[in-house]
């Protein structure tokens, strides 16, 4: 029977880092199982905000869209807002849809037809959306969280509660 001695043994580790070290040098960005992504830094604010109770009711909405929530902000350099609302429909029922969009500064709604949320037999249905507004410009701002309640083909009728609200922006300056 035959030992592997260990020198044999330490060559072959030597071998395999110099192949490592080769391939970091060779190829800097390569990496095993990693994103490719663009980062502006950190974000320079965080603003959040819930409804006080996560039982209360944000908003009676209907077929008109109205404001569930809104979050004023001031930017001292342009930078990226990313917006999150949080929110669960009650009484949602089968043959109605609830939609949910974004508005910054009073701007067309995004996105343009919302995030439609179907009723549900149980009558609860929640969910996050979220939407990104780049460059946004230094100064004052307000970003608004809608929703609207439609029947079956998007005709007027039907309500529904908004509950359990909570709107978030995160801001990082443009790199």
């Amino acid at each position: 029977m035959r030992r592997h001695s260990a020198s044999r043994a330490s060559t072959a580790v030597a071998v395999v880092a110099a192949i490592v070290a080769v391939l970091a040098v060779a190829f800097p960005t390569l990496g095993f199982g990693q994103n490719i992504f663009s980062h502006g830094g950190p974000p320079s604010d965080v603003y959040m905000q819930t409804t006080p109770d996560p039982g209360n009711t944000c908003l009676n909405a209907s077929f008109h869209g109205q404001t569930a929530m809104e979050q004023f902000f001031d930017l001292g350099a342009e930078s990226h807002v990313v917006v999150y609302f949080t929110f669960e429909w009650a009484l949602l029922s089968l043959h109605e849809r609830g939609h949910i969009s974004m508005s910054l500064d009073g701007g067309p709604e995004v996105p343009s037809e919302g995030w439609r949320f179907s009723g549900t037999v149980s009558s609860h249905t929640s969910g996050t959306v979220m939407w990104t507004f780049d460059n946004v410009a230094p100064g004052h701002h307000r970003v608004n969280a809608f929703a609207r309640v439609a029947t079956q083909g998007d005709t007027e009728g039907g309500a529904a509660d908004l509950n359990a609200c909570a709107l978030t922006l995160l801001v990082t300056p443009v790199a």
